[in-house]
């Protein structure tokens, strides 16, 4: 039942990599804040090669999903009880 959404995940993490190096430009030493995503890419590639650069923090991202969804719909659920919300 999870398989599909580790996969999407696991697929589409290397962009979320870049995304962040973009957006926060002095959180690491390789500095792609001003490339495309193409050479950004590329220069993380090159510097940090595929699995340490392109999915470092994966394994937490992984993790992160399912329980982060079970305490959401345990909150919901109890604010629900205590509104009394059909």
């Amino acid at each position: 039942m999870h398989a599909p959404l580790f996969a999407e995940q696991t697929v589409t993490y290397p962009l979320n990599v870049v995304r962040r190096r973009m957006q926060v430009p002095g959180a690491c030493s390789l500095v792609v804040a001003e490339l495309s995503v193409a050479h950004a890419l590329r220069r993380i590639l090159a510097a940090e090669g595929f699995v340490n650069g392109l999915f470092k923090g994966l394994t937490l991202a992984l993790l992160k999903g399912p329980l982060q969804s079970a305490v959401g719909f345990a909150v919901n659920d109890m604010v629900k009880e205590k509104l009394a919300v059909p």
